[in-house]
């Protein structure tokens, strides 16, 4: 697999194009798994069962990431929140005083989005029913995937499952405990879950057909180095050896400037892999 200077997160020099380095197969934790550039496949929907879509770049395991509600700042584990959630007197405010507009009522249905492989990575979202996958997915890749236009799917069952058309409504696919495979990019792969936790009938808060509830804060990941706090990805680490190497400024300092530049660290299960360089601006 070739490493051009998109898949260098963040700044990459001219000199990093010139020396990109070829890893054929990665070898992670002892499983190997060979990645391949999206323009070698074309992927159809009866192909969806066969396809393999195991990300090598991954965050390693880390403690339980807390997350903020969106509605009065307290800070939850993803458990935690969801309880929270049903008992918050600042959203049951605003649902209340959006309920008196004359907006319309519907049922508006809440999902639990997450990285299965870390516990770092979640949302907590509240959808109206009559939006469409393609609006999840378009909120999934700007809070968290997009990096270069790259396909997705929803799958039922597992991640090579029966896909799922991208034009199916909200209310005809989530049942309560309903949970689906989500993939992003068949070449360098982030997969997703998707799980319906709960509904409500009200008036939406937004005008938006997504709402974010809640969401995990930035992993407190330290330098591998020093024991400091990081902001930094070591990409020579990444592709030559497949390790996933955190650095502080002092230890990131001078990356710029080498064959394979500099990346930071995000609040995303994206992180160090193909070109991600963060979240989009909200509101989205």
């Amino acid at each position: 697999m070739h490493f051009s200077a998109a898949q260098s997160l963040g700044r990459s020099s001219a000199k990093a194009r010139e020396n990109r380095p070829v890893v054929p197969v990665l070898k992670i934790s002892d499983i190997t798994y060979r990645t391949f550039p999206v323009s070698s496949m074309t992927l159809q929907s009866s192909e969806c069962a066969n396809f393999h879509p195991k990300n090598p770049f991954q965050m390693p395991p880390a403690k339980r990431t807390k997350g903020a509600c969106s509605f009065c700042g307290k800070e939850m584990t993803r458990a935690g929140m969801l309880k929270h959630l049903d008992s918050c007197k600042k959203r049951a405010l605003q649902n209340k005083e959006r309920n008196a507009t004359s907006k319309p009522s519907m049922n508006l249905i809440q999902l639990m989005a997450y990285y299965p492989y870390t516990s770092e990575f979640w949302l907590y979202l509240e959808v109206k029913s009559a939006a469409t996958l393609k609006d999840l997915d378009f909120y999934l890749r700007q809070i968290w995937l997009e990096c270069c236009g790259h396909l997705s799917q929803f799958c039922h069952g597992s991640y090579y499952g029966n896909k799922i058309p991208m034009s199916s409504k909200a209310y005809k696919i989530f049942e309560p405990d309903t949970e689906l495979f989500y993939a992003y990019d068949f070449g360098s792969t982030t997969e997703l879950k998707v799980k319906m936790v709960g509904s409500r009938n009200g008036t939406p808060l937004s005008n938006n057909p997504v709402y974010l509830l809640a969401r995990n804060n930035m992993p407190d990941v330290p330098c591998d180095k020093c024991g400091k706090p990081s902001g930094w990805l070591d990409l020579e680490a990444l592709y030559e050896n497949g390790e996933f190497v955190t650095l502080c400024d002092a230890h990131n300092a001078g990356k710029a400037e080498s064959d394979y530049g500099e990346s930071q660290l995000f609040n995303s299960p994206r992180t160090g892999t193909c070109s991600y360089d963060g979240p989009a601006v909200p509101p989205y």
